[in-house]
């Protein structure tokens, strides 16, 4: 049998371009209940005609901090599953989501084509062209003489953006018995080039409680949380100093009702990126340095809320990585990665033991801005990339085995 995956994924080129731009006109904000429960009833026909079952699965409620920073819970859309083959003897996780950055209030909304290879619009790099390219990649496979060895589930998660914090453990149900990872978030640049080691990342919640006071009335009787709380954001700041290959940003901070009125309460959100697990220790020893309250007049608490585990390339990991851009060059398509600090799913499942490519999508640029930009052609190349890929792998020994050690 002729395995031809390049004329399959050519004649799916029109479909893959109208179905994008409608989807991108989809607002699936992680906010948008509305928004997300329409789009994944989408997903579910795209999917339908491919996998064996297809299902929408409710994830756990997640707690938040409300204004006052008092807990909350929250309620996220659903992920979608859809599994073929799941009694093979080797299985496979394809992961990608399905959320944006862009809320439904936002002025970017519409996908546009800002040249005659060019698409614009929220999320149309990031990640809704993924799924089309895994979708493309996928049916393309299925042609393949070796396809009937191989089990996939492919996961689509609501909350990849800010952390997938209700999906995770599905994520893990999904992929603790399967022997490789794809996702297909976009590659690092227009060239394709994949990610190789991804960093780490932790997120920390600093709270500063003071004491009210009306301006006017009794001004010196208050304790400003605000400004205390810089104090403290100043020397969060200082630490990035001190550990050159990190970052440590403090990307958010919430305080105050009134300006006539001295806050009692400031709320900062902190997000860490470190290449390794040490460094990210380090960080939080520092951290709880400098975080010391010897002020009676204010409170002072910080947490660690959430973090991914940094992606290192070692053992299996980078035999992947290695045989891949090997056996691609011999198809005539040429693959390099390079670090990068970004985090997504990858690192879930490089910290389950699951070795894994995770930027198999499309190319373009400026994700998570206005100027989101896709280069059209590059979702053909890169679902051809992605089947020979699979095709090589489902007939590789070396990586048929689950529970590799990554």
């Amino acid at each position: 049998m002729t395995y031809k995956p390049a004329l399959l994924i050519q004649k799916q080129a029109k479909t893959m371009q109208e179905t994008l731009l409608d989807w991108v006109n989809h607002n699936t904000h992680h906010a948008n209940l509305h928004g997300l429960h329409r789009f994944a009833k989408l997903l579910c026909s795209a999917f339908e005609g491919i996998a064996d079952t297809v299902d929408i699965v409710d994830l756990p409620l997640i707690t938040t901090l409300n204004a006052k920073a008092y807990p909350q819970t929250q309620t996220l859309g659903p992920a979608i599953v859809a599994s073929k083959r799941p009694e093979a003897p080797v299985q496979w996780y394809i992961g990608g989501h399905y959320d944006t950055v862009f809320p439904g209030d936002s002025a970017f909304q519409q996908a546009n084509w800002l040249a005659s290879d060019v698409i614009g619009g929220p999320g149309v790099l990031d990640m809704k062209a993924g799924i089309l390219v895994m979708l493309a990649a996928l049916k393309a496979f299925e042609s393949s003489p070796h396809a009937s060895q191989i089990g996939w589930r492919v996961v689509l998660n609501p909350d990849e953006e800010i952390g997938s914090p209700a999906s995770s453990g599905l994520i893990e149900a999904q992929a603790k018995a399967c022997a490789l990872g794809f996702i297909f978030e976009p590659a690092l640049d227009s060239e394709g080039t994949w990610a190789g080691a991804r960093g780490g990342s932790a997120r920390y919640t600093l709270m500063v409680r003071g004491q009210a006071a009306h301006v006017g009335r009794n001004f010196h009787e208050g304790r400003n949380a605000i400004v205390q709380c810089a104090l403290w954001i100043q020397k969060l700041a200082a630490l990035n100093h001190d550990f050159p290959q990190c970052a440590i940003n403090v990307g958010v901070i919430r305080g105050g009702e009134a300006v006539n009125q001295v806050p009692d309460l400031a709320v900062a959100y902190v997000d860490v990126r470190a290449p390794t697990p040490r460094d990210l220790a380090a960080i939080e020893a520092a951290m709880a340095s400098v975080l010391v309250n010897q002020d009676s007049d204010y409170a002072l608490t910080w947490q660690r809320t959430q973090g991914r585990t940094p992606k290192l390339l070692a053992g299996t990991q980078q035999q992947l990585l290695d045989w891949s851009q090997m056996y691609l060059a011999s198809h005539h398509i040429k693959v390099s990665w390079r670090d990068t600090g970004g985090c997504c799913d990858g690192n879930n499942l490089s910290a389950l033991g699951v070795p894994n490519i995770d930027t198999l999508g499309a190319c373009g640029g400026l994700i998570h801005t206005t100027q989101e930009w896709l280069a059209v052609p590059s979702m053909v190349d890169k679902a051809i990339e992605a089947a020979w890929l699979w095709h090589g792998l489902a007939a590789h020994d070396s990586f048929r085995l689950p529970s590799c050690s990554a």
